[in-house]
């Protein structure tokens, strides 16, 4: 304030040895300006400011403070000597502008018509039955309330001990909690999230309430995801003389590895025979990073007449396969006729 400005001039003019005698009017006439400008008597309060010391000296008067202004009323309350002297000067300063309570705050009443509290404890889950995707993400909401705050505890059924084991240290089991007043009791929501999702991560989970003997209970149900695979054999339609050599490529890609298996058509038995150990067979990682390569390569050499037909490549665990046909033409006869194949080729002529 004031005070503390006039000691700082009267401090820096005696500890300054350059100042004498003839700057005694010069330090006058700053005190004498100090003194017009905060002079005590005038109102200095405008817009803003005065907006925000009267809000400030509403609070002290909602904390006990004894004001003299008129139409200020008093709550019960008890200062600290730092908070009261600040009253003060609040108080002086709208003094100063003629501020009077005309409207104060009334005192808060109590409601003749208290809510009744909830003493009913519920406990709700959803959803009850949830089916997703492995690598998918499960999401449960448990919703409680009860009269007094508790917790919402999470277990998931484990097959391995054939019980209800707490989510607690598994990372990929996350629980979020909310407490809230509702209805004079108060409201638990908990969220359960699951991610990422594998197959044995279906199951039952409940929730339940620490104090309360409540349980909600939920089923999730995880499928799993078809995988991405592709098969192909080259060439689909091969056309070869006796005593040569046949070659197929069978090229899979898979996400996990998988073995090739081959079969070859009977007209005999009208089955496929397996010549998988003809085969040879090479798996690598496929180009994109992601999954497996798989070739294998079938050579069928010395090639007879009862050699040809259908050609049929597998994997396992796939349901899926590939076909070619083979064509083994005999030595030319003296008519220049060529046997027919055992069989009709799709896309070619019997001649």
């Amino acid at each position: 304030g004031i005070n503390s400005a006039i000691r700082l001039i009267l401090l820096f003019f005696c500890c300054d040895r350059r100042m004498s005698k003839k700057h005694l009017p010069l330090l006058l006439i700053v005190l004498a300006c100090l003194v017009f400008r905060c002079s005590p008597t005038k109102c200095r309060l405008k817009g803003r400011w005065e907006k925000r010391v009267i809000a400030r000296y509403q609070k002290c008067l909602d904390k006990g403070f004894q004001s003299s202004l008129g139409g200020c009323k008093v709550h019960s309350g008890r200062l600290s000597r730092y908070r009261t002297r600040r009253c003060r000067r609040m108080e002086t300063k709208l003094k100063n502008c003629d501020y009077t309570c005309s409207n104060p705050s009334p005192s808060p009443t109590p409601n003749p018509n208290p809510p009744t509290p909830n003493t009913e404890v519920t406990i709700k889950i959803s959803p009850e039955n949830l089916q997703e995707e492995e690598s998918g993400t499960a999401v449960f909401t448990c919703t409680a309330t009860v009269p007094k705050p508790d917790k919402i505890y999470w277990d998931r059924f484990a097959l391995d001990s054939n019980s209800y084991q707490g989510i607690a240290g598994q990372t990929k089991l996350q629980a979020s909690e909310k407490l809230s007043r509702k209805d004079g009791g108060w409201e638990v929501k908990s969220v359960l999230k699951v991610a990422p999702l594998d197959y044995d991560d279906g199951g039952s989970y409940r929730c339940s309430l620490k104090n309360y003997p409540a349980i909600a209970q939920a089923v999730l149900k995880v499928q799993k995801k078809a995988p991405a695979y592709a098969l192909k054999i080259s060439p689909e339609n091969e056309r070869k003389e006796e005593s040569q050599t046949a070659t197929f490529t069978c090229t899979a890609t898979v996400p996990t590895p998988a073995k090739i298996y081959w079969h070859r058509f009977v007209l005999t038995s009208k089955g496929y025979d397996d010549i998988t150990n003809l085969a040879k067979e090479e798996v690598q990682h496929a180009k994109n990073g992601s999954g497996w390569q798989i070739k294998s390569v079938l050579k069928v050499g010395q090639l007879k007449f009862a050699d040809g037909g259908q050609y049929r490549c597998m994997l396992k665990d796939y349901p899926t396969s590939a076909e070619a046909s083979l064509l083994v033409q005999q030595e030319s006869s003296p008519n220049g006729n060529i046997p027919p194949p055992p069989f009709p080729i799709p896309g070619e002529e019997t001649v």
